[in-house]
């Protein structure tokens, strides 16, 4: 065993790609095999003719780990990482906390305390560059290591570009978009705009201007193959007010052959919605193709009203 400080990356076996591009992150800055254990790289795994669970115990109960936990739903369906995390609080250890994309602060339980910093993978590009950098500094501090900074800048994107590229996140481009009045030629009962300095979409409704029954603010997607998002259980996610009553609106995507939905009640402050693919319903075959995502209102629910709309994603 080694006899300086080393640390313990514990994550669950379905989330070993992620890990795997995270110690490669650590390898860049500057740390070696005797600093780590990760048992889902044969390079840090548990030596050969060693006792699994004896080493593990042993590793643990070590003075020098510093544990790094890797959280995630699979994380907490996964008894090998639970009892990971019971034995570093039994320790009352300090330790690391990465959220991996899809996974929320408010999600956290266990020994793990949730108000202690953390670091969420999909949280806001410039934040995580931040946050990995201070993470880097704290890790060169600890094991006397270094990066110069250029190379350092490189490994980090080059990670974080990693962790986009194996998300099947959607985002929705705010500026793919269109007012329309059912069933009008013209569609001055559905004005929208799109404030590009705080990128969110401003849509008034008038009914006493159109003659429709139903205005529509639509978001063009081009046709995205949705199948794996909908067998994964994604949400489409957003945040929405209405400026000056609360009424039902209704969500409608345009599938592969049809039109599926969800209504929701709208709110005169800022509401983050989150909505299960599933409960839009529709076949599995359906959801191969993705056309379009609108927000339909209806005359009998109101005569004028204005709505803001943001962060328009799939996740």
């Amino acid at each position: 065993m080694p006899n300086d400080k080393f640390l313990f990356i514990s994550h669950a076996d379905k989330d070993s790609k992620i890990v795997s591009y995270f110690v490669d992150l650590l390898y860049a800055i500057g740390l070696k095999e005797k600093n780590m254990f990760c048992s889902s790289r044969t390079d840090l795994d548990v030596p050969i003719r060693e006792n699994i669970y004896d080493y593990l115990r042993n590793l643990l109960d070590s003075d020098t780990v510093i544990p790094v936990f890797m959280l995630s739903d699979n994380y907490y369906e996964s008894a090998a990482c639970l009892n990971e995390m019971g034995a570093v609080w039994m320790k009352q250890q300090s330790y690391f906390t990465f959220l991996l994309p899809n996974f929320e602060f408010q999600q956290i339980k266990g020994a793990i305390n949730p108000n202690n910093k953390g670091i969420k993978l999909d949280c806001n590009t410039d934040i995580l560059k931040g946050e990995l950098t201070n993470f880097k500094d704290e890790i060169c501090r600890i094991f006397d290591t270094e990066i110069n900074a250029n190379r350092w800048e490189k490994e980090r994107d080059s990670f974080i570009n990693k962790l986009k590229t194996n998300s099947t996140d959607i985002f929705i481009n705010l500026s793919e978009h269109k007012g329309y009045c059912i069933g009008e030629v013209n569609y001055n009962g559905c004005k929208v705009t799109f404030d590009k300095a705080k990128n969110k979409i401003i849509a008034a409704y008038d009914f006493t201007k159109t003659r429709a029954e139903i205005c529509s603010l639509v978001f063009f997607t081009g046709e995205v193959n949705m199948h794996n998002q909908f067998l994964q259980n994604k949400h489409l996610c957003f945040s929405l007010k209405s400026v000056n009553n609360s009424f039902e609106l209704t969500v409608e995507l345009r599938l592969k052959s049809r039109d599926v939905s969800y209504n929701i009640q709208t709110s005169k402050e800022w509401e983050n919605y989150s909505i299960s693919l599933q409960d839009f319903g529709g076949a599995e075959s359906a959801w191969q193709i993705l056309r379009e995502i609108k927000f339909l209102v209806y005359r009998n629910n109101i005569k004028r009203e204005t709505i803001e709309i943001k962060d328009i994603k799939i996740v």
